[in-house]
């Protein structure tokens, strides 16, 4: 009886500190920011404004999962709240928190790879993916996915293959891993394969909305970028140079649709990299 009386008084007693604080921050965000109404989540971007874990530990009353599943919910907005701006500099800490209070949790760590590289954050992307491959060693999206940010955003080629052979070896890993591993062996069809990957995202059944979003603008993306890098091999081919800028492919390729040359992302667009001699977005 005592136990239970006291667990009751835990339970009161987080509930009422949670919404006290929520109400509080609600407050002052409303008050101190009501200028800022269209980004709602500005707190949310400043360093140090979500507790680490190892502060609160200490006050949590064993109630670990149920805080977890709040800063989940909390993570979920404050995603989709900029995902167009893609600007996620808490992310991060949002998803360290979570997956320390809750390390049974998976999907934050799948959500971490999907978002994290789009704002170019590649190393809390590495960072969270290596946590969750240490508390869940038999998941193969973990793997998969680092594999897939090593290869496709850090061209790190060594390192994306010793992760597909790994994720080949973890029960129900994805039959693609080894023969994109042979592929990359070879560094060959980057863009193909980063297609693949999305449309796999798109056609499974069990990816949330909000993904199925995401990749099928990437999709969108990735074949603009393939058409636009045949396209610079038939300029090369032709004049025996490479073009100064992809002005000089809108130009020579007049006649193709000009949507094309445009990406879905505004504040990504296409450029072409003299330095690796391809056609890319201006943050790869």
């Amino acid at each position: 009886m005592k136990n239970l009386k006291k667990t009751i008084i835990g339970l009161l007693i987080s509930i009422f500190v949670i919404t006290t604080c929520g109400g509080v921050i609600f407050y002052s965000k409303k008050k101190i920011y009501s200028h800022q109404k269209e980004n709602f989540f500005l707190l949310d971007r400043m360093p140090g404004f979500i507790p680490k874990y190892d502060d609160i530990r200490y006050v949590l009353l064993g109630y670990d999962n149920f805080i977890a599943d709040l800063y989940w919910l909390r993570t979920i907005q404050f995603a989709g709240s900029n995902a167009r701006s893609m600007n996620f500099e808490s992310l991060y800490e949002y998803l360290d928190l979570i997956t320390s209070l809750d390390n049974a949790f998976k999907a934050p760590y799948i959500h971490g790879a999907l978002l994290l590289p789009l704002a170019g954050d590649y190393k809390n992307t590495i960072k969270i993916l290596e946590k969750g491959m240490k508390a869940h060693p038999d998941y193969w999206e973990i793997p998969w996915n680092m594999a897939f940010i090593k290869y496709y955003y850090l061209e790190d080629y060594e390192g994306a293959i010793e992760l597909y052979e790994k994720c080949s070896k973890i029960p129900n890993c994805l039959k693609g891993a080894t023969s994109i591993a042979n592929n990359l062996k070879q560094k060959t069809g980057r863009y193909e394969i980063a297609l693949q990957e999305w449309q796999r995202i798109y056609e499974d059944d069990s990816s949330p909305e909000s993904q199925k979003d995401l990749s099928k603008d990437k999709i969108i993306e990735l074949t603009k970028l393939i058409e636009l890098n045949k396209m610079l091999k038939l300029y090369k081919d032709k004049y025996n140079q490479s073009p100064e800028s992809i002005d000089d492919l809108k130009n020579e390729f007049s006649k193709v649709p000009e949507e094309i040359f445009e990406n879905t992302y505004e504040h990504n667009p296409f450029v072409y990299d003299s330095k690796k001699d391809t056609v890319k977005t201006l943050l790869w």
